[in-house]
């Protein structure tokens, strides 16, 4: 009679030293798949807006909006210089809370927004840049983002980037459209804000709609 081999010899020695490879093989996708999930993943950029909503801006006392020497100025048009009244194109900025309804607002199709950047006393300017790819910027578009907040018929635009400062018009007419954060004889810091075709503001005006679905509307307060 033959001798037997020790236990584990042939056959059955041969298929452990297959199955090492293949478990390795395992061990390594296994580590690779946990070291894709452990990358935070890229945050995707916001949705462009779906449309560009067109309105007419007045202050409270009726001034318009309208174009002087590069700046925009609030004052009371009559006769062949109404046609100057620049109309205000917005879209919402979903990059901030939806609750504090912010937007962006530009003249000219939206080829020119306002803008605010931040510091102890800001400025309010004009910039270049398309009002429906702002947004798409997420916190960087602070500069160019305003909260709406509403109260009997009238809206008020709070700078994103200068928190309790107000776009405002002077009480004197033809002056630059500013930043206030004061509410007193010498500053507007109220304004209706309605759809381009009503006629005059105070007579027809409408809320503007808060542009889409999920963004909530305002409630007088």
């Amino acid at each position: 009679m033959g001798e037997r081999g020790p236990p584990g010899a042939g056959g059955g020695g041969g298929g452990a030293l297959a199955r090492k490879p293949a478990l390795a093989l395992a061990l390594l996708l296994l580590l690779l798949l946990l070291c894709l999930r452990a990358e935070p993943e890229a945050a995707a950029p916001a949705p462009r807006p779906r449309a560009v909503l067109r309105y007419r801006m007045r202050d409270v006392d009726h001034k318009s909006l309208y174009l002087r020497d590069g700046r925009l100025v609030a004052g009371h048009l009559q006769g062949a210089n109404a046609a100057r009244e620049e109309e205000v194109f917005w879209v919402p900025n979903r990059a901030f809370a939806p609750a504090r309804l912010p937007l962006v607002m530009g003249i000219q199709n939206g080829s020119r927004c306002l803008a605010s950047a931040p510091g102890p006393r800001p400025s309010l300017s004009l910039q270049d840049a398309d009002i429906r790819e702002l947004p798409r910027a997420g916190a960087a578009s602070a500069a160019f983002t305003f909260f709406r907040s509403y109260r009997a018929g009238l809206w008020r635009f709070e700078s994103a980037a200068n928190p309790g400062w107000f776009l405002c018009t002077s009480a004197r007419g033809h002056q630059p459209l500013g930043l206030s954060r004061c509410h007193d004889a010498s500053t507007r810091l109220d304004f209706y804000f309605s759809a381009a075709e009503c006629p005059e503001p105070g007579t027809g005006d409408r809320d503007p709609p808060v542009g889409d679905r999920d963004l909530p509307p305002a409630d007088p307060r």
